[in-house]
């Protein structure tokens, strides 16, 4: 009972100092100090608390698992590596023995389709073809045939007289060009032309051919080396079928 009351006594007097120092000091000022300290202690937490890690770091990366002890799929962090084709399809054309498509390994040179198509023939141009170039997929090599520059000209008869030609058998074949001792330079209207050999004042003298198409005869036999038929008269400008189905009688390549 004593220390039950000697308890007592001791909170009645704190409670009477307590309350005389409540009275000294204030309500007012008890209740915003406590809020002060309150607002304090805010503020020092948010200054010491350790900030998040950013959001990215929480995403999960791609190729890599997050389980514990898993291996990293570093397949996926590789750059991916373009295929190639390992064959080529390659066009042979011209001058060879065998022309056709042909499959060869990536990165042979024009020479191995050559010899894939059986090699160039005996009239092939291959000094203007690249046979150490690469071939790629779909590519089509042109083998040329050599040009033929000159040929014979057909053979030439003497123009004879008039009085001469009356006695001629027919079965002779009249000059394709004029005499030498003929100083007007006409050219008989009976005369057989070469295509190849003849000036342009020979080949006016075809019916129906006029300067220009003469001309354009003489510019073609320059550009392309001499006729080797007839017909190649249709590859000329300004000459179609009529035209030269009028002078074909006339004319010899």
């Amino acid at each position: 009972m004593d220390g039950v009351r000697e308890l007592h006594d001791k909170l009645q007097r704190w409670f009477s100092e307590t309350s005389k120092w409540v009275a000294w000091v204030g309500v007012p000022r008890l209740v915003g100090g406590l809020v002060a300290i309150a607002t304090g202690v805010v503020v020092v937490f948010l200054i010491l608390q350790v900030p998040a890690p950013p959001i990215e770091n929480a995403l999960p990366r791609a190729g890599v698992t997050t389980s514990v002890g898993a291996p990293l799929n570093t397949a996926d962090t590789q750059p991916s590596i373009i295929s190639r084709p390992l064959f080529v399809a390659v066009h042979v054309v011209g001058a060879v023995h065998n022309p056709g498509v042909y499959v060869l390994s990536a990165g042979s040179r024009a020479n191995d389709a050559l010899r894939r198509a059986g090699g160039a023939t005996s009239n092939a141009d291959t000094a203007s073809v690249n046979l150490a170039s690469i071939v790629h997929d779909g590519d089509q090599l042109y083998i040329p045939a050599r040009r033929v520059l000159t040929s014979a000209p057909p053979r030439r008869l003497q123009v004879m007289s008039p009085s001469t030609r009356a006695t001629a058998s027919t079965s002779v074949p009249l000059s394709t060009a004029t005499s030498g001792g003929d100083k007007s330079g006409v050219v008989s209207s009976n005369s057989v032309v070469s295509l190849s050999t003849a000036s342009e004042k020979e080949l006016e003298s075809l019916p129906g051919v006029g300067p220009a198409t003469a001309s354009a005869i003489v510019a073609h036999r320059r550009a392309h080396g001499p006729f080797r038929r007839v017909d190649d008269l249709l590859n000329v400008k300004g000459i179609g079928e009529s035209k030269l189905a009028a002078i074909r009688s006339r004319i010899v390549p």
